[in-house]
């Protein structure tokens, strides 16, 4: 495949002239960041860069990573190790106004693998993120944000899920979110939101097999306090989900998902909130197409303090997620999440993170020309099992610089055989594959 052609995003080769600009950039940004620094040298915290009214916090990250198995293979393909070289720069700016605080980041990630079969991976990512919070009146709030990313390996940020491993393909995708909050009195209060979300793929031989997606949906919850910091809640959620497989449908790709249930807010302190949402849900298909979904669906997260210096987060979900694989427009994603943070004296902390996932999948595989590969599982429903963690230090060196050490290990494991395709005969699971990664990473500015 054709490396992408974006606008100022030259690939990263040895001995480039795109490298050698890069640098020089970089060392321009580094210098303005030292400089700002330097100013403020007798203040014990880093002040933002104030332009008028609004607030300037530049900053930029320098990984380097050791990777054993890049692309997450499993079957009769090589694995394949290799050096991960990332340099990402981040603007981010804030406008605070009396009835309105606004903030708008771009980061640019400019990535560099050092093994040779991976090379027309490296390139430019970029991420532009949108927020507004305005006070129209003092009972009526409107909140909006805009995420935008164009990548090229970041598929895992699409599907944390795990479904989608490792590409080279370039895309869009863009997520938009608005919502209204109304206090109707003392204990009484509505929030109606709205949400949109668009994956496009660059059309190449590579990517017919990853459809464009799109999803749109309304919210609406009634609240009622039940305490100091407690409220409780009744929810009511559509969703509209469709997708464009350019070379195969085998299976309706569109699907609806309606979904009522009772949650519960719970405001321990100011940045420490934990809600949990259990609902019912429909999942069905335009046309009575494919095999509707009816049951309970949850999401929810808890934070916990303990004590001044540690910090425990516990993350759940279960509910519906986009699929990309055969017949199937969605899979049931199962997962939970546990995170642990401690502060070591006033400079260390450790970060500590495990998490497993189960997706099960609503069709039974179906045999045509391009899954030919699949026929030993002819039939079956497909069940994925991923477990994975992460262990984390960040040293503070200093007010504008931190260092970081990073150890992940991650593992697959699924149910659906496959034949090799280089090997006649060979047969191997499809999502079976352990990775394992070191990070050091440099970071340094307004954080």
């Amino acid at each position: 495949m054709q490396p992408h052609r974006l606008a100022g995003a030259a690939k990263l080769k040895d001995g480039g002239s795109s490298r050698r600009h890069v640098r020089k950039i970089l060392g321009s940004f580094l210098l303005a960041l030292f400089c700002g620094t330097v100013v403020r040298g007798g203040e014990d915290s880093l002040f933002p860069i104030e332009m008028g009214k609004i607030l300037f916090y530049p900053s930029a990250n320098f990984s380097y990573a050791h990777e054993d198995n890049v692309k997450r293979t499993s079957g009769d393909r090589p694995v394949i190790a290799s050096s991960v070289q990332d340099i990402r720069p981040t603007l981010r700016f804030e406008a605070p106004f009396r009835r309105s605080f606004t903030t708008l980041a771009y980061s640019a990630k400019f990535r560099d693998y050092g093994a040779d079969e991976l090379k027309n991976a490296s390139g430019t990512s970029h991420y532009l993120d949108f927020t507004q919070q305005y006070q129209i009146t003092p009972s009526l709030r409107l909140n909006l944000q805009d995420n935008f990313l164009r990548g090229i390996t970041e598929l895992q940020e699409l599907d944390p899920a795990g479904e989608l491993r490792f590409g080279i393909q370039p895309f869009r995708s863009n997520s938009a979110h608005a919502a209204l909050s109304l206090e109707m009195g003392p204990i009484q209060s509505v929030e109606v939101a709205g949400n949109l979300s668009a994956t496009r793929f660059d059309a190449t031989s590579e990517s017919d097999l990853l459809p464009n997606f799109r999803s749109e949906g309304l919210l609406a919850r009634y609240l009622v306090a039940i305490g100091p910091n407690n409220r409780l809640f009744l929810s009511a959620d559509w969703q509209s989900a469709s997708q464009n497989r350019r070379v195969v449908d085998i299976e309706s790709m569109d699907y609806r998902t309606r979904s009522f249930g009772l949650g519960l807010r719970r405001g321990a302190e100011p940045g420490l909130t934990s809600e949990l949402l259990v609902s019912y849900s429909v999942i069905d298909f335009p046309g009575e197409e494919g095999e509707p979904f009816r049951g309970i669906t949850a999401e929810g997260n808890l934070g916990i303090q303990l004590g001044a210096t540690a910090h425990v987060e516990l993350k759940m979900k279960r509910g519906p997620r986009p699929s990309f694989f055969n017949a199937n427009s969605f899979y049931l994603n199962e997962m939970m999440e546990i995170g642990y943070s401690q502060e070591i004296g006033q400079r260390l902390r450790m970060l500590m993170n495990v998490s497993a996932q189960n997706n099960s999948y609503s069709e039974p595989i179906r045999i045509v020309d391009l899954y030919a590969y699949l026929v030993p599982s002819d039939g079956i429903r497909r069940i994925d099992h991923l477990r994975g963690g992460t262990a984390r230090l960040v040293y503070h060196v200093g007010r504008a610089m931190d260092l970081q050490l990073e150890y992940r290990r991650d593992r697959a494991r699924s149910n659906i055989v496959a034949e090799g395709a280089e090997s006649a005969g060979v047969q191997y699971k499809i999502l079976n594959y352990d990775y394992e990664s070191l990070t050091t990473s440099l970071i340094v500015g307004w954080q």
